[in-house]
């Protein structure tokens, strides 16, 4: 019999946050039993904390959510579970699917994606995040043999540092100002970097603060590209465009996971994207960026002292087993 209801977090407004009850919306519905969900440290946080502009309300929309991100809203995007239907020749299967923090997810069946054996349901909640960094990579355009910076070391920031590593040749730098990130990262063979002028062909910036952003820019050499993965929410940042920036042709794009770069477009879909991410995480050194577990019961607690200050560690996933 399929579950009729479930438990979801809604952020109630810029200081408080909930878990609430849910129930079985009418239709036919596939049910997902939820064992993990991944949190999206930046980007939640001021979505928790309601600096999203108005204007971006719409786009920055996510399947199955319900609110609106100007608050109250139920939000999250990335939950593994099995479907739970007894019965239904899908019964038991492991799958990913973009859905906010909720116990039960009921969803269409278009929208789970299998996954593949010998992958861990927690491991698999860095999808979606891999998605991004791999968009990251391809804007870059980062070839055999590159010096690449990658600046902040949080889970988008770690996650492109160890695809970009992968490729022949590359050294990869990290620049990031809190200890225990950077210890992270030095243990796991990156090379800090030293603020050298010019040495990198390309630079990736996560840290979502401006001297950051202006560290990656001062970082790249002639027509050298500093790709922009932050997202600031309604804060506004100010860099120097001064000094080599144009007199070395030095250029700054944007990348977001929801748009294929363009050189791919025409060959490449989400879901090929995907199967390549499925394969990426069959290697279990991906476990490593996911260090820390709150329970899906403590989430509220979680939610009011992340408006505070960002949490220690790098990956954070939200665990739902009975306790």
């Amino acid at each position: 019999m399929i579950a009729d209801h479930a438990r979801a977090l809604w952020h109630l407004s810029s200081d408080k946050s909930e878990i609430r009850p849910v129930q079985l919306p009418e239709g036919e519905w596939l049910p997902v039993r939820t064992q993990h969900s991944l949190i999206s440290i930046g980007t939640e946080r001021l979505i928790a904390s309601g600096r999203v502009p108005v204007a971006l309300s719409e786009e920055m929309r996510v399947p199955y959510q319900e609110g609106e991100l100007d608050l109250p809203v139920k939000y999250g995007y990335s939950l593994t579970g099995v479907i739970d239907l007894p019965g239904h020749q899908a019964h038991g299967q492991l799958v990913h699917l973009l859905h906010p923090h909720q116990t039960v997810a009921w969803v269409h069946p278009e929208d789970v994606f299998p996954i593949p054996e010998g992958i861990p349901a927690r491991r698999a909640t860095l999808a979606s995040n891999l998605e991004t960094a791999i968009t990251a990579t391809w804007d870059g355009g980062v070839g055999i043999g590159d010096r690449v910076l990658v600046v902040g070391f949080g889970l988008i920031g770690s996650l492109v540092a160890e695809v970009i590593k992968r490729i022949p040749g590359t050294t990869v730098f990290v620049a990031e100002t809190r200890k225990d990130r950077l210890e992270i990262a030095m243990s796991y063979g990156f090379a800090p970097y030293q603020g050298q002028p010019g040495i990198c062909d390309v630079a990736f910036h996560t840290s979502t603060n401006q001297a950051g952003l202006q560290a990656a820019i001062h970082s790249v050499g002639t027509e050298g590209e500093i790709i922009e993965l932050s997202w600031y929410g309604d804060r506004e940042i100010q860099v120097q465009l001064g000094g080599t920036f144009h007199s070395q042709r030095k250029s700054i794009r944007s990348s977001q996971v929801s748009q294929i770069s363009p050189q791919r477009s025409p060959r490449w879909d989400y879901r090929r994207r995907k199967e390549v991410v499925f394969n990426l995480l069959k290697d279990s050194a991906f476990d490593r960026y996911l260090t820390h577990s709150v329970h899906f019961e403590d989430l509220p607690e979680f939610f009011q002292a992340l408006r505070e200050k960002a949490p220690e560690g790098i990956g954070w996933t939200v665990d739902y087993s009975s306790r």
